[in-house]
Parts: structure tokens; C-alpha cells; sequence
């Protein structure tokens, strides 16, 4: 999913803005769900496909930030007002 994202070359912010809301929706249907550490998840690495083992979050959390610091920069707007969930799990603190 964050390749998704990552894979369109600085998405305009209406754009940007809609993946986000897309995650940030799964995020909620998640967090009401306990996490399992011994969670399969599958992601694609330079164009391979990988099985990994754990929470998505800790291997897909830098890219997140990436992308809501992108949006901030497109758009101006904090995305910690607009996307909570996804900023508190990934740790995003706003660029000064």
C-alpha cells in the first residue's frame, strides 16, 4: 500500500489527501482489533513480493511519515488534525 502511494510521483493534495484518508480508515477498522505479534503480512520490494512476520506498522512507519510530511508540505495543513490515527501510530511530530 505504501508503495501505492510512494509509486506516484508527488501526488497533487486532493490526491495525496484521498490514499491517506483510505489508510487512515483501515487504521480504524484495525485499532479495534488486537495486534498480533505473529501477524504475515506481504510487501513488495522492488518489484518482489516478501512474506513478513510482525506488525505492519514497524516495517511501513518511515514511509508514512514521508508521506504525511509530503502532505504537509503540499497542502500546509497539519496532518496530525487530519489523519490522528495514523500519525499517532507512526510517531509523526510536525516539521517546524
Amino acid at each position: 500500500m505504501i508503495e501505492w502511494i510512494l509509486n506516484e510521483n508527488q501526488l497533487e493534495g486532493k490526491a495525496l489527501e484521498t490514499k491517506l484518508q483510505k489508510i487512515e480508515y483501515l487504521f480504524r477498522e484495525e485499532s479495534n482489533e488486537q495486534t498480533n505479534p505473529n501477524k504475515i503480512f506481504r510487501v513488495e520490494i522492488d518489484g518482489k513480493v516478501h512474506e513478513e512476520k510482525g506488525d505492519p506498522i514497524k516495517h511501513m512507519g518511515q514511509y508514512l511519515v514521508e508521506v504525511l510530511y509530503q502532505y504537509h508540505q503540499i497542502t500546509g495543513e497539519d496532518p496530525q488534525n487530519k489523519f490522528p490515527l495514523i500519525s499517532s501510530a507512526v510517531g509523526y511530530k510536525k516539521a517546524q
